[in-house]
């Protein structure tokens, strides 16, 4: 069992280095629409996910062929772009303010309370709270987050799957429970580092630059390295 539970560090930690430093490129990004709990709920689901695909296959259900995983690097790929683009709207849209004053309509008191009534209303019923929950879950935050995980470790299945070939169903168990739990210390270690003053300010600086440039380079890095163009 001791040699279990190292292998099972060793296969997580060699397959998950990189994950450290784009976990650490979203801490830095923590603000009103990106929140500490959408990064750590997003981890655990692309983790969780790659865990089952991968648990899957091990019983000889290969799910997704090795040359299919490529085209998820599509997705960091999209997300990088997405960034960019995001970054030259907002200076665009800092520059205009610096020059114009708009006016900020502040609606009458009355349609205030009725605006205050509906939301109370919507709260104060069960289905709304179901809904509102579920919203919580399906935040586009923690969507990104996801899919990023799910690509960048579509090659971490074909080291889960042999390994996970090789262990009975308690030596499996034992095995998914440490994963899981250096998903927890990753995530932690992420946001000790970006928090380092001199990481700190370095990624405060150049994130708009880098989180870009370092999500498209780990799409085309998933492409190339699963062999997709093969298929062609």
């Amino acid at each position: 069992m001791i040699s279990v539970i190292i292998t099972a560090f060793v296969s997580f930690a060699s397959t998950n280095i990189d994950d450290i430093f784009v976990l650490m490129l979203f801490f830095s990004k923590i603000g009103n629409q990106l929140k500490k709990r959408h990064i750590i709920i997003g981890q655990y689901l692309g983790i969780m996910t790659l865990l089952l695909i991968s648990t899957i296959g091990s019983i000889g259900l290969n799910l997704i062929p090795q040359q299919y995983t490529g085209l998820l690097g599509i997705i960091p790929i999209l997300l990088g772009i997405k960034e960019w683009l995001k970054y030259r709207k907002d200076k665009i849209e800092t520059e205009v303010q610096s020059l114009t004053v708009e006016e900020i309509y502040i609606p009458e008191d009355n349609v205030i309370d009725d605006l205050n009534t509906d939301i109370a209303q919507i709260q104060g019923t069960k289905n709304e709270k179901i809904k509102i929950m579920l919203s919580k879950l399906t935040h586009p935050a923690i969507i990104s987050v996801f899919l990023v995980t799910i690509a960048n470790g579509a090659d971490n299945i074909g080291v889960y799957i042999p390994l996970f070939t090789t262990l009975n169903s308690y030596e499996l168990i034992v095995t998914l429970f440490i994963f899981l739990s250096l998903t927890a210390v990753w995530c932690f270690a992420a946001e000790r580092l970006t928090n380092i003053p001199s990481i700190k300010h370095m990624i405060q600086k150049y994130k708009n630059i880098i989180v870009p440039v370092v999500f498209i380079v780990i799409g085309v890095f998933i492409i190339v390295e699963s062999d997709l163009f093969s298929l062609f």
